[in-house]
């Protein structure tokens, strides 16, 4: 049996472009506003639920906790353009897993046939190592006096 997805956006090309990237792999239902996701939520059971962080007036956050109070088991992925280190921590803090749009038509079908853990052990921000400056043994990885930390 397919499992059930509810993808939440109020941009319809996006929201199109999701349920074309997980159809093959489960029963889609599109929601294009709040109002429309908080009665599918109460409508049916869903194993996964997909949204938007910005859904104008409200935000993802707010469709997690109302699915995690119908339906405990369902699981959540909220998602957004930029990635945003406060934020992901409040959804991860959920036990929802955060991802950037990005990614999430590359990723989407890994979660639906994946036995996801109780929360997302991901790293909220891990810094570019490439950029820092380390040190070194060689006269050229000596740091002259008054650069700044950071490589460009």
């Amino acid at each position: 049996m397919k499992k059930r997805v509810l993808v939440v956006d109020v941009a319809p090309d996006v929201a199109a472009g999701l349920k074309w990237a997980i159809q093959p792999h489960a029963a889609v239902t599109l929601a294009s506003s709040f109002a429309d996701a908080r009665t599918q939520l109460a409508a049916r059971s869903w194993d996964l639920v997909v949204t938007n962080l910005r859904l104008g007036a409200y935000n993802g956050l707010h469709l997690v906790y109302l699915a995690a109070a119908a339906q405990p088991k369902a699981r959540a992925i909220v998602y957004a353009t930029q990635d945003d280190v406060a934020l992901a921590g409040d959804v991860r803090a959920l036990g929802a897993f955060f991802e950037l749009r990005e990614r999430l038509v590359h990723t989407l079908s890994r979660y639906v046939h994946s036995v996801l853990p109780p929360r997302d052990r991901r790293e909220a921000a891990r810094p570019d190592r490439r950029k820092t400056f380390r040190g070194g043994r060689r006269a050229a990885d000596v740091r002259p006096a008054g650069a700044d930390t950071q490589r460009g």
